[in-house]
């Protein structure tokens, strides 16, 4: 099978914060730094997924249409951050989306 597959541009605005307050705090050795971030994410154009594919032997093509995309929608994260040595860190994130409106498709 060949595809292609095309994408609506987006424009992300964001915040990032991490900080921790003296004394910093640590899991064993590990100094620990919790982070957030929260950002709004714009769809520029048409925001119907679809995906053209052609079967590589025949050549006959077909068109698979997904879920529309939103077109504002906001990103949040949260996490921790293990800083195990200068040269290794570990993190744990949790992150979600939300659209700014919701649609039902009949």
């Amino acid at each position: 099978m060949r595809a292609y597959a095309a994408q609506a541009p987006t424009r992300t605005s964001a915040i990032r914060r991490s900080a921790c307050a003296p004394p910093p705090p640590q899991w064993g050795n590990a100094l620990v730094t919790p982070h957030i971030s929260a950002a709004w994410q714009h769809a520029f154009e048409d925001v119907t997924t679809a995906a053209g594919l052609a079967f590589a032997s025949t050549g006959i093509g077909f068109t698979v249409y997904g879920v529309p995309l939103a077109e504002d929608t906001a990103l949040v994260e949260a996490g921790l951050d293990l800083n195990l040595n200068p040269t290794a860190t570990l993190g744990v994130s949790y992150s979600a989306n939300s659209p700014a409106t919701w649609k039902t498709m009949r």
